[in-house]
């Protein structure tokens, strides 16, 4: 047999192999599925027989992308999308999985070299053209070390769980940027220990005083810098310490110290992110 070049019929990527070789469907499809299987010896004879068979590469920027499809669609939709990401050009990612109305796909981000990612975009117009509701989109970057993709997966969900719970991220972003978010999102589902951490944080956010949060928040936020607070705040200087001098005694002592001032400011983070998750 001869070495020619072969078309596989899953992404119309063409690759090296011999002469009248083609991919079962079925083959193809379970291996990719097995990448994220719950067995673990499963998952890495997976990737393994996935690498052999240059269908997924261990290449710089490789990573793992969790879809969140809005409920709705049926599961046999969202595998119809998932296949339809997997073979845009634009996207150069490969579906992996469905599971729980998430889809998970393995590639890069598409154009190295740009600073921005456009595959979320590319995704979203593909899923308008199919009428697939996008949630929320989350990385999770793949080191050449590990041979466990389960892992990456499990962060790339926690990425799109937490962007599509906060606005600022626009429904997409990479486990890496959301830094102390993630820490929040882990404490979330304990939220009854809020008190434990700040009884200053719960005080102010059980008071239902929304000028002394706010202004509690913007001070935090900006590090104690006064006229960065005002700034943020529209108010002048004076104004500022007034509303600090007549805050609760808790919440004025918190301030003053710099491990319950880190405390409060965690924890009043954490109320707010809870709300958002439908936790608090």
């Amino acid at each position: 047999m001869t070495l020619q070049d072969v078309v596989d019929p899953f992404t119309g990527r063409r690759g090296t192999g011999f002469a009248g070789e083609t991919i079962e469907a079925s083959t193809y499809e379970s291996i990719m599925c097995e990448l994220l299987a719950d067995d673990a010896h499963t998952r890495k004879h997976a990737l393994l027989e996935a690498l052999s068979r240059h269908w997924i590469d261990r290449g710089r920027g490789a990573l793992i992308r969790a879809v969140i499809v809005e409920p709705g669609s049926s599961r046999l939709e969202r595998l119809a999308f998932g296949r339809l990401v997997g073979s845009l050009k634009t996207a150069d990612h490969r579906f992996v999985k469905e599971r729980d109305g998430i889809l998970y796909f393995i590639g890069r981000p598409a154009f190295h070299g740009s600073a921005a990612d456009t595959v979320p975009e590319a995704i979203v117009s593909a899923a308008r053209q199919r009428a697939v509701g996008i949630r929320a989109q989350g990385t999770a970057h793949w080191d050449r070390r590990g041979d466990d993709l389960s892992i990456v997966a499990e962060n790339a969900r926690r990425a799109a769980e937490i962007a599509g719970r906060l606005p600022d991220f626009g429904a997409s972003a990479d486990i890496s940027e959301l830094g102390a978010w993630t820490l929040l999102d882990s404490l979330a589902a304990e939220g009854g220990q809020v008190g434990l951490f700040s009884p200053a944080a719960v005080r102010l956010w059980n008071d239902k005083n929304r000028l002394q949060l706010e202004t509690v928040e913007a001070y935090l936020d900006t590090c104690g810098r006064v006229r960065d607070a005002c700034e943020r705040l529209h108010i002048h200087r004076t104004t500022l310490y007034y509303r600090l001098d007549n805050l609760p005694i808790e919440v004025k002592e918190a301030l003053d110290d710099g491990l319950s001032r880190s405390a409060l400011h965690l924890c009043l983070k954490l109320l707010r992110y809870g709300e958002a998750s439908g936790l608090a």
